[in-house]
Parts: C-alpha cells; structure tokens; sequence
C-alpha cells in the first residue's frame, strides 16, 4: 500500500523535479537491476544498464508525459538498454561470479522450487530461452507485471504478451520435461 502511494506520488514529475526523479530511484532501481540482471546474466552489465536506464529517463523527463506509468516507462527503456547490449555483446561470456549473483538474485522464482537441483534446471531452462519469451516470463513472473504493462513495455498488443507467457511457460515444461527437470517430486 505504501509503496502504491509512493509510486503514484512520482506519476506527476516535472522536468527538473529532483526529488521526484530520487523517489522513482529509490522505488524502482533494484527492480530494474534484477530485469537487467535476468536478460543480460552479469552483475557488472546490470549495474551499468541500470545506471544508464535512470540517465535516460532522467534526460527524457521533460518529453514523459504520463502517456503511460513511470514504471511501464522505466522497464521499456531497461528492455531497449539491454537488447542493445545484447546486440553488441553477442559472444560475451558471463563469468562464474556472475551467474552465481544472477542465480542469487532470481530467488523470488527459486523459492517456489523446492531443493537446489530442481532451482538450478530451471534457471538453465529460462536462461536457454528466446529473448522475446524470456523476456514476458520475467516481466509476469518476476517482476509479478499486469499483462496491460508488458504489452506497454514491449510494445505488443495484450494478446500477444498473454501468448509469449504462456509460450514461455510452454517451452520452460518441454525444456524442463526434456531434461528430467520433474519439479513433482
């Protein structure tokens, strides 16, 4: 509840609004860093990424208009920050360190999973995934988005942000089922 009244107080910034700019920081930087962190796989790029997503929201201020949330915003510009690394770092490895953090971060998933085993298949299922799917499962599933905000955030209609989740989670079971991932048991 507090955090909805706080996220509304920011739907209202002005061009300039510092402290406006410091409460959607606040409220929405490790959001944005755990999304990085899932699409991207490395700590250090997550960290960047999130750096330069509150950069250009920051110089973007005088152009947002409410059309859409801060947040619907914010992930939208996160999405394209990170695709374009994805474009640029295209055989970039992650390191050991990383993909421990990554698997750390990814709890609030991990924890409707019962032992490390199962936690660890279906990380490596996700991670294999394609980005548009990936991506809506994480949007749905992690960051717990109304199917309205991932159509906003990916640029999709509602249908297609309901199919790429069920798709997602589709291809998550046959990858899982595949691999003797059985999370019954």
């Amino acid at each position: 509840m507090i955090m909805e009244i706080y996220a509304d107080q920011t739907e209202n910034m002005t061009h300039n609004d510092i402290e406006g700019f410091e409460k959607v920081v606040d409220l929405y930087k490790n959001r944005i860093y755990n999304f990085s962190l899932n699409l991207i796989g490395s700590r250090e790029d997550a960290e960047e990424l999130t750096s330069d997503v509150f950069y250009k929201f920051y110089r973007s201020m005088e152009r947002f208009q409410n059309r859409s949330s801060v947040k619907t915003y914010l992930f939208s510009i996160a999405r394209n920050c990170c695709i374009d690394h994805l474009r640029k770092n295209k055989h970039k490895t992650v390191s050991l360190e990383d993909a421990k953090e990554q698997a750390f971060i990814q709890k609030d998933v991990s924890e409707k999973i019962v032992s490390d085993e199962k936690k660890r298949v279906v990380l490596d299922a996700i991670k294999k995934l394609d980005i548009d799917h990936k991506e809506a499962l994480i949007l749905r599933e992690l960051e717990e988005l109304t199917y309205e905000e991932i159509s906003g955030i990916l640029k999709i209609n509602i249908n297609t942000a309901k199919t790429r989740v069920r798709r997602a989670k589709e291809k998550l079971m046959e990858s899982l089922s595949k691999t003797g991932g059985d999370l019954n048991g």
